[in-house]
């Protein structure tokens, strides 16, 4: 049966609209991680270069079916994820990865990915889940602990022990029969009780304590297991591309273009601007308080022309009125640091690129930016008492604030600042080597 006409005979079953997809079934063999060493570890002696996470995993998840992948605390559940979905950027991978009977293409394959690590509100989560599986997807679920009816939900259990290696690949069964059966099967392992959590059971029979205690290992007994031989032949049989199936292709990279990736950025980071009172009222109440401040300091500084000595006085303290306001643009960066963790997260899925994202995030910050060096230029300039001239006030005092402080908060600030201080007669007359650079000090003092 094709996927499209599994979809649709679904579709016919249950109420509501489904989007039309293509099923992917997904198989790995011999799948193997390395990374190096951190230097804490080869301090304490270990004289390998390679640190081995992953070790010879082998699997296959498949349409409609639900896998709870599971282990022990430790044991790397979060790791063999990590990898199958491209996630891993640093380090060294050996194995294969299909889909559809196709080596993955991680640029392809993360369009078509929903990736997560852990839910709150479980219950809701897996009901939701529970829904989606039936509708021909194919989803795998990291978790840890589960409650006798979320675990109840799975259709099949990867289980991991610490060192990432497989000791339970296959079906639960109703009440997980079949996974009580088969452990039950290895001598020494002590019975479920009657209405036991069978998750808990089996988390607890498979610790590494119990598993020295009885003298066996369960990697082993897998390996030598009926079990296992089914899922090579399952593995086998489904990273063979299935006759009229073609490997999954999208004609662009992403699913929107550029101005579509840049709108819906845009308006993310509009929602999160406007969800963030405190950043945005913190900005603006230092503004007005270091306005306030100059602002008396330099009382009536400007209406002073007598002198060249009230010339330099005014010069130099809109300069410092201005350069203050720039070190006031500095509160964004801690923003855009607890952003960039989100980025990474949606770039990797395929979401957007990184030039529509970077774009949105400098168009978002200049009406807050504009807003900021008006309020502080008002304020500074009426206090020093500069002639009320709309194109002396606007170049004198708003634009440099806004053109100073927008550089710092798009990271330009270290040069913008040298340049500055150079042209400001704080540091003192420099010697410029060349024609160009002895013309830009000359204009920057003008």
């Amino acid at each position: 049966m094709r996927p499209e006409t599994a979809a649709m005979i679904i579709h016919q079953k249950r109420r509501g609209m489904i989007l039309p997809f293509e099923q992917c079934c997904i198989t790995f063999e011999n799948i193997t991680y390395l990374v190096g060493v951190p230097k804490e570890m080869k301090d304490q002696g270990l004289a390998d270069e390679k640190l081995v996470l992953l070790k010879g995993v082998s699997g296959a998840f498949r349409p409609s079916v639900l896998i709870a992948l599971m282990g022990v605390s430790g044991a790397g559940k979060t790791t063999p994820m990590d990898v199958l979905a491209g996630r891993k950027t640093s380090g060294y991978m050996e194995g294969n990865i299909i889909i559809l009977g196709y080596l993955k293409k991680q640029e392809t394959f993360a369009r078509t990915l929903g990736y997560w690590l852990d839910a709150r509100a479980a219950a809701i989560v897996m009901r939701t889940v529970r829904n989606t599986v039936d509708t021909g997807r194919t989803v795998v679920c990291t978790i840890h602990q589960p409650s006798i009816d979320i675990f109840g939900g799975f259709d099949e259990l990867f289980l991991l022990k610490r060192g990432v290696q497989e000791i339970y690949v296959g079906p639960l069964g109703h009440r997980s029969c079949h996974l009580v059966k088969y452990f039950q099967g290895i001598e020494g392992v002590r019975k479920i009780k009657p209405r036991y959590n069978p998750a808990a059971w089996m988390l607890d029979i498979t610790s590494p304590g119990h598993e020295v205690a009885l003298g066996i290992d369960f990697a082993d007994l897998y390996k030598k297991s009926g079990l296992y031989k089914r899922n090579k032949e399952l593995i086998k049989q489904l990273s063979t591309p299935a006759p009229g199936s073609k490997d999954l292709n999208f004609r662009t990279r992403y699913s929107k273009s550029f101005f579509s990736q840049l709108k819906i950025c845009l308006w993310k980071q509009h929602l999160s601007y406007w969800r963030n009172p405190k950043y945005i009222a913190v900005r603006f109440f230092v503004t007005i308080v270091i306005s306030l401040m100059f602002g008396t300091m330099f009382w009536d500084l400007g209406s002073k022309r007598a002198k060249q000595q009230d010339l330099l006085n005014s010069m130099g303290s809109m300069y410092s009125a201005v350069l203050f306001l720039i070190q006031n643009a500095s509160s964004v960066q801690p923003v855009l640091t607890i952003e960039r963790t989100v980025f990474y997260r949606e770039r990797a899925a395929g979401m957007y690129s990184a030039l529509p994202y970077a774009l949105a995030e400098v168009l978002i910050e200049i009406p807050y930016t504009f807003q900021q060096a008006l309020t502080y230029g008002v304020i500074v300039y009426t206090m020093m008492g500069f002639e009320l001239a709309f194109i002396k006030f606007f170049c004198g005092s708003a634009l440099p604030a806004l053109v100073h402080q927008h550089s710092m908060e798009s990271g330009t600030s270290s040069w913008d600042l040298k340049f500055l201080l150079s042209g400001a007669g704080i540091i003192g007359h420099v010697q410029f080597p060349g024609p160009c650079m002895e013309w830009l000090h000359h204009n920057m003092e003008m």
